[in-house]
C-alpha cells in the first residue's frame, strides 16, 4: 500500500519506508504515478517532466533508473517498454480520505487547509512539472474547499453553530 501525506507535509509511504522531497525525482515520479493512479502514463510524458534538460536515450536510462529505484522500495509497477501505471486500488491519500468523512470535517479540514498542499516542495528540475504540480494542488484544494462548503451547509442546516 502507498500512502500519499499532502496536508501539512509532503511525504510518501511505502509499506514501512518513507520518502520525502529530498528524494527529489523518485518523490515526483512517485506523486505523479500516484496522483494519475489507474491511467497508462506513456514514458515519454514522464521523460519530459523528469529529465526535461537531457537527450532522449538518457532520460529513457534515468528514467528506468528511477523506476527500478521505486520497484526496490516496493512499488508495485504495471507497465510495457511505452507506459507506466500503478493500480489505484494499491493508493491511499490523505486528501480523498478527508473528502470521505466530511461529517467530523471542522476538527480535521481546517487545519489541513491550513497547512496548505505539499507545503515547502517546490522542485527546481522542471518548468513542465511545477506546472502539474500546480494543476495538481489546484485540484486537491478545489476538493478540499467543496468538502468544506458541503460541510459549513450541513451544519447550517442542523442549526449547529458550535
Amino acid at each position: 500500500m502507498i500512502t500519499l501525506h499532502t496536508l501539512g507535509t509532503a511525504e510518501i509511504e511505502i509499506g514501512q519506508t518513507r520518502i520525502g522531497p529530498s528524494s527529489s525525482r523518485a518523490f515526483a515520479l512517485l506523486l505523479y504515478l500516484c496522483a494519475e493512479r489507474g491511467r497508462r502514463v506513456p514514458r515519454g510524458t514522464l521523460q519530459a517532466l523528469l529529465f526535461r534538460e537531457t537527450s532522449e536515450p538518457k532520460a529513457a536510462h534515468n528514467l528506468r533508473q528511477l523506476l527500478y529505484r521505486l520497484r526496490q522500495m516496493g512499488v508495485v509497477l504495471e507497465g510495457g517498454s511505452d507506459f507506466v501505471a500503478i493500480s489505484a486500488s494499491g493508493i491511499r491519500d490523505d486528501y480523498s480520505d478527508i473528502q470521505v468523512s466530511a461529517p467530523v470535517f471542522f476538527s480535521v479540514v481546517v487545519p489541513a487547509i491550513r497547512g496548505g498542499v505539499l507545503p515547502g516542495y517546490d522542485p527546481s528540475f522542471s518548468r513542465p512539472y511545477l506546472e502539474w504540480l500546480d494543476h495538481f494542488r489546484g485540484g486537491v484544494a478545489v476538493g478540499l474547499l467543496r468538502t468544506l462548503s458541503k460541510g459549513l451547509e450541513q451544519t447550517r442546516r442542523e442549526d449547529n453553530w458550535v
